[in-house]
């Protein structure tokens, strides 16, 4: 079996999530004020508009809860570089 790996290419997708992570935890949040603001102004009922803002912040919650899981995939991503960088430094060291 043979091992090819590009330390910049982990690096850089390990970036590539953390900003897509990022990114769509801000849309999140401006739809959750922009659904706040409907349910203040524009959508406002006895009892259906208070249900659903209960509904999707609920809905928010679980979104960024499995979008802040990518920092996992983030974290692996540079982690394997480094260790893989360490362990190709050290076979070199030993090498005459």
């Amino acid at each position: 079996m043979n091992i090819r790996v590009s330390y910049g290419e982990l690096e850089a997708a390990a970036g590539q999530i953390a900003q897509g992570r990022e990114d769509m935890v801000s849309r999140l949040r401006l739809l959750e004020q922009q659904m706040q603001q409907l349910v203040a102004s524009g959508f406002v009922t006895e009892l259906a508009s208070q249900k659903f803002a209960a509904s999707y912040q609920q809905y928010t919650q679980h979104a960024t809860g499995m979008i802040e899981q990518l920092s996992e995939i983030e974290l692996f991503l540079r982690q394997t570089a480094q260790v893989l960088q360490e362990t190709d430094s050290q076979i070199a060291a030993r090498i005459g």
